[in-house]
């Protein structure tokens, strides 16, 4: 840019307006009437019109009451060319948030580069103008050095006091049958609340969202125990242990995801969990959401009955009553065998022969030939009803019937 200066009076002035964000050098000097010239002066001009550019974050949207809550941004001063500009005027930099005419600013410090951070603590919910404390909008303001400002909102803060709950286990229902390493599904109608519960009309506040539910097996007879003096199960539980003599064992089941209204997924009893034939245990949970609220329980089905669980651990017995045996015959014949199941817990599953070579008189020892004769069950009889497999060479077999329960327990075997 070049000025002709033109003298007017004393000082003379001369203004130079710069359109576009750029760096410029501005020399001059005087001249008398003489020519006599003085020396040039040089003055270096950052001509920054663009405001600070902020990318803001925190650390948890859904909190509770009292919790606090890291606020951060990104803030870079940058010209409309890219290239740097004047800087962030430290000073202010502030995150505000509101909730109609309740401000909160909160400073935010320089802690690394062009990262500056700040806390909030969220404050109780309470009635604030008609309205909760219990969502917040989160607005970042910054302004470089030369007063060119910029804000950034679209935060929201969820503060969230209310325990979520679980209105009833759909899955599984009660009186079903277990054992040590199985797994199985869960599926549990699951409701989270917004507020405090002790305010009236909290239901206008958002709720965080349920996160996640975890369930256990809890070895105590609960069912004469109303849900409602369960205000908390682990502080009830602590209470039976102070009572009784041997500690209440429980057993962790696992956890499963929130998704469409339901927690569902896939639980297991572990293996070696110390659980016995014929315990009855009772399915407990914790539900928490997304602010860090827990509630817990006993899971009822839509009925209000408790889901009960049933350790099975042992197998059916086995009697071989009748079939076609000894024979003889010849490969490929069929073989049937007919044998009653006893199982007084979770029921006959399957069974099955298995086909062993005789060694010695009387069939002292065996040895496995590596097949097997198909059978099945129906009202609690074992039927094996299969060929012989071709190529058996002649001599003395047994046959062995092995049987499962709905638990998969194996028996100790009977065999003819």
């Amino acid at each position: 840019i070049i000025k002709d200066w033109t003298s007017v009076n004393n000082p003379s002035t001369v203004d130079i307006t710069f359109t576009n964000d750029s760096n410029h050098t501005v020399e001059w000097y005087c001249e008398d009437a003489l020519g006599n010239t003085e020396t040039q002066k040089i003055e270096y001009d950052n001509v920054d019109t663009e405001p600070p550019e902020i990318e803001k974050w925190v650390d948890d949207d859904t909190v509770r009451p009292g919790d606090t809550v890291r606020i951060c941004a990104n803030i870079t001063d940058k010209k409309q060319t890219g290239d740097i500009g004047v800087g962030v005027n430290p000073n202010t930099t502030w995150a505000k948030l509101v909730l109609g005419d309740d401000p909160y600013d909160v400073e935010l410090i320089n802690v690394e580069g062009n990262t500056y951070c700040g806390n909030w603590t969220a404050p109780p919910i309470t009635e604030y103008c008609h309205d909760f404390r219990c969502l917040w909008e989160l607005t970042v303001e910054a302004e470089d050095l030369l007063g060119n400002k910029n804000s950034e909102d679209g935060v929201q803060i969820i503060v969230d006091a209310a325990d979520p709950k679980i209105e009833a286990i759909l899955w599984p229902s009660k009186d079903k049958y277990y054992r040590e390493g199985k797994r199985f599904e869960v599926k549990a109608l699951a409701i989270d609340f917004g507020g405090d519960i002790n305010i009236e009309n909290h239901d206008n506040c958002k709720a965080s969202g349920v996160k996640e539910c975890r369930f256990y097996a809890i070895k105590y007879d609960f069912e004469s125990v109303n849900q409602s003096e369960i205000k908390n199960l682990w502080d009830y539980l602590d209470w039976l242990n102070e009572t009784l003599d041997n500690p209440v064992k429980i057993v962790e089941l696992g956890s499963v995801p929130y998704e469409d209204g339901f927690c569902k997924g896939s639980l297991q009893i572990p293996e070696n969990s110390g659980l016995e034939h014929e315990d009855i245990l009772f399915m407990g949970y914790e539900i928490e959401d997304n602010a860090g609220n827990i509630a817990s329980g006993l899971g009822e089905d839509w009925d209000g009955d408790k889901i009960t669980m049933k350790i099975d651990s042992e197998g059916p017995s086995v009697l071989i009553k009748d079939g076609n045996l000894p024979g003889p015959f010849k490969s490929g014949d069929l073989v049937q065998v007919f044998a009653d199941i006893e199982d007084i817990d979770s029921g006959p599953d399957d069974c099955w022969a298995d086909l062993y070579t005789c060694n010695g008189e009387g069939c002292e020892s065996s040895t496995d030939t590596g097949y097997n004769l198909n059978g099945y069950v129906h009202d609690f009889i074992c039927e094996i009803s299969d060929t012989l497999p071709l190529g058996l060479a002649s001599g003395d077999y047994e046959i062995v019937v092995t049987a499962t329960d709905d638990e998969l327990n194996k028996i100790g075997r009977a065999h003819v």
